[in-house]
């Protein structure tokens, strides 16, 4: 019964990498086995129990001690009961709330689902998550300490002034112009790197804020 709640404006293979990778991070723990449908981002090929996986989502399950587990067609029952989770959501969280920007969002759904959510009993079975999650525990796989993120890369050109774009921001990379650079892309921050050294690390910008200069506090 336990919860993690995140909200995308677009979803693709690195955010559901990401969500995942975030959600294990926080809870520590993974069932044996994640029951998904038959999206494209994971399987390559094949639906329900035929299902076969691209090589990378499987190499970032076996990692986090779980396997993926498509579930079968025409068998509505499978896919209900998380179906009722997002109705949860959407009649318990989102009524009568306000948010400044999706980072507020975010926030205010991690807050509801792992603090207000994990102790509070449910209505038909009085419940209390946070009771049934200690008796789960040693039922599951403990996720290790730490486990590099998923990342995917990407070449950019700096300009004239040392900046490359990312998302419709520009930012500043040290005694690099007119160059190509290496760009490695962490849920929520990059790292630039030219001939394998490291140039300069930065949060990325929310994904509301456009076409703004970012330099380091020490330029």
């Amino acid at each position: 019964k336990v919860r993690y709640i995140k909200y995308y404006r677009s979803f693709d293979k690195f955010a559901m990498k990401s969500f995942m990778h975030e959600a294990l991070q926080f809870w520590k723990h993974a069932a044996g086995q994640c029951v998904i449908d038959n999206t494209s981002l994971a399987v390559l090929s094949g639906t329900g129990e035929n299902a076969i996986f691209h090589s990378d989502m499987n190499a970032f399950a076996r990692h986090r001690g779980f396997q993926w587990v498509a579930h079968p067609l025409k068998k509505p029952n499978w896919k209900a009961g998380k179906e009722r989770n997002f109705r949860s959501v959407e009649t318990n969280f989102l009524p009568g709330r306000s948010f400044k920007n999706m980072e507020d969002l975010n926030r205010q759904a991690l807050e509801w689902a792992t603090q207000w959510y994990f102790h509070h009993p449910d209505d038909k079975t009085k419940l209390v998550p946070a009771s049934q999650w200690e008796v789960e525990k040693p039922y599951l796989e403990t996720v290790p300490d730490y486990i590099e993120p998923p990342y995917k890369n990407y070449e950019r050109l700096a300009d004239k002034n040392g900046f490359i774009a990312v998302y419709a921001n520009y930012y500043w990379i040290p005694k690099i112009k007119e160059q190509d650079v290496k760009v490695i892309e962490y849920p929520g921050r990059v790292k630039v790197f030219q001939n394998r050294e490291l140039l300069i690390e930065y949060p990325l910008k929310p994904c509301d804020v456009k076409y703004q200069q970012v330099v380091p506090d020490w330029y």
